[in-house]
């Protein structure tokens, strides 16, 4: 082989070096980001956890003021047929 083919071969062989070095470099993080992602889910899912009982709890709460409104507007209208006696 001649001199100038074993040069291209060299060159293209650092190129692939450094490209797997990169790759190596960009992998590391991949656990970290793993983790991240795991502990952000976990966040999520007590985060989904808290509104649905918030969710839950206003309708309840939703449904007792409308039990009280029922029982004033019934009160009020028993006043109103008092007063008119």
């Amino acid at each position: 082989m001649s001199e100038q083919i074993l040069n291209k071969i060299l060159e293209k062989l650092e190129s692939l070096e450094s490209e797997v070095k990169e790759i190596k470099a960009h992998t590391i993080e991949i656990p970290y980001i793993r983790q991240a992602v795991l502990e952000t889910n976990e966040a999520v899912k007590r985060l989904e956890v808290a509104q649905r009982k918030t969710e839950s709890e206003l309708n309840n709460h939703s449904y007792s003021i409308d039990i009280l409104n029922r029982e004033q507007l019934y009160l009020k209208t028993e006043i109103e047929k008092l007063k008119n006696r």
